[in-house]
């Protein structure tokens, strides 16, 4: 169970934004029957450090396993994110937000959200 708290500048004082329950078993079955519906061994997954939209941190192409691993180690949940423009052209992706900050070997910046390329 998480609450998200932020200050409010109009009203000078903390506000909740919101509280959500989570499963991560469940979350973590929707992942792979996502990715066997796919069936790839690779993806293409913008790094992001916004879970609620893209901000790029950068592209970089991880299995299965390695997203699952990520996914592991902090709650996750799903955002709203299912295609986005990538060199050109619009490809389906798959959004999630990390609820905790994610370091990855060789990224300076914190992750808080994936978007894996489907296509």
């Amino acid at each position: 169970h998480w609450e998200v708290y932020d200050y409010c500048l109009l009203c000078e004082g903390p506000i909740k934004l919101t509280s959500i329950s989570i499963n991560s078993e469940e979350n973590l079955r929707i992942f792979q029957d996502t990715m066997k519906k796919v069936n790839k061994d690779q993806f293409d997954v913008l790094l992001s450090e916004h879970g609620d939209g893209p901000a790029d941190i950068e592209v970089v192409s991880l299995s299965e396993t390695d997203i699952e691993q990520i996914l592991t180690k902090t709650d996750f949940i799903f955002n709203k994110v299912n295609g986005m423009p990538d060199k050109g052209k619009q490809r389906d992706c798959l959004g999630i937000a990390l609820l905790d900050p994610y370091k990855m070997e060789g990224i300076k910046e914190e992750i808080r959200g994936l978007f894996i390329f489907l296509n």
